[in-house]
C-alpha cells in the first residue's frame, strides 16, 4: 500500500557558496533552480518512492556552468540507500540519461551510469573548454565509489567536429576512444582519430601522480596531411 507523505512545490530555490568535497578537494557550487516540483509516498514496509523536477535548473563551479536545463527524476529511498532511476537532465542541445545508486549502509557506495548526446560547441561552452564551431558528442559509461576509491569506464564518440580555425586547420573531426578512469590515472586502450585526409589509432595513458601530467601514448598515423 501507497500513503501520500509529501507533495511540495517550490517556485525558487537558490544555494550560493555552497562546497562539493572530492578527492580531499573543496570545489565551489552555485545552484539556482525554479518551479521545483517534488512528490513522495511512503512505500511498504520501509521505504519511500518519489518523483523530483525542476523546469529551469543551471548550477556553476569552478571550470563547469550549465546553463538553463531541465531535470526529471523518479527516487527510492530504503534504509541502505537513495536511487534515482531514471536522472534526467535536458538542456539546449544535450541530453543526458542517467541513474544513480547511492549505497549508505553498511558503507557508502555510488553506482552512476549516463548515456549523453551534445552538440560540440554547447558541450564546450558547459566544459569552458572555449569555442568549437561544429559536431556532435555522444558518451555513455559508468562510474563507481567504493572502498574510498573511485573508478570509472565508458566510450566517446566525436562526428564532424570543427576546431577554430586559429586553433588548428583540419576540417571536420571524427574520434572515438575507449576509457578507463581509476585513482590517479586515465588509459585510452582504443583510439581512433579521422583528420587531415589521414587517420591516426593508438593506444596510451594519462599519470596524474606527480603534479606533471604524464602523457604515455603509441599511434599510427596513415595518410595524415600536415602541409
Amino acid at each position: 500500500a501507497l500513503d501520500g507523505v509529501l507533495d511540495l512545490s517550490i517556485g525558487r530555490l537558490t544555494i550560493i557558496q555552497a562546497a562539493v568535497t572530492f578527492n580531499s578537494e573543496r570545489i565551489p557550487l552555485d545552484v539556482n533552480a525554479r518551479n521545483v516540483a517534488m512528490q513522495m509516498q511512503r512505500k511498504l514496509p520501509r521505504g519511500y518512492m518519489g518523483t523530483l523536477s525542476s523546469s529551469d535548473l543551471r548550477a556553476k563551479s569552478r571550470s563547469v556552468s550549465l546553463p538553463e536545463s531541465s531535470l526529471t527524476s523518479r527516487f527510492e529511498i530504503s534504509p541502505t540507500g537513495i536511487d534515482f532511476d531514471p536522472l534526467d537532465l535536458h538542456t539546449e542541445g544535450t541530453n543526458i540519461h542517467s541513474a544513480l545508486q547511492l549505497g549508505l549502509a553498511p558503507k557508502t557506495q555510488v553506482h552512476f551510469t549516463y548515456q549523453a548526446t551534445s552538440t560540440a560547441k554547447n558541450l564546450a561552452a558547459i566544459l569552458g573548454l572555449g569555442e568549437v564551431d561544429a559536431g556532435t558528442i555522444q558518451t555513455q559509461g559508468s562510474a563507481d565509489y567504493q572502498d574510498a576509491a573511485w573508478k570509472s569506464r565508458g566510450e566517446i564518440t566525436g562526428k564532424q567536429i570543427l576546431p577554430p580555425r586559429d586553433v588548428i586547420d583540419s576540417g571536420p573531426v571524427d574520434f572515438h576512444a575507449k576509457y578507463t578512469l581509476e585513482q590517479d590515472e586515465i588509459r585510452v586502450p582504443a583510439l581512433r582519430v579521422d583528420a587531415l585526409g589521414g587517420t591516426a589509432q593508438g593506444s596510451g595513458s594519462v599519470s596524474f601522480k606527480t603534479n606533471t601530467p604524464q602523457f604515455v601514448f603509441k599511434t599510427d598515423l596513415r595518410g595524415i596531411r600536415l602541409g
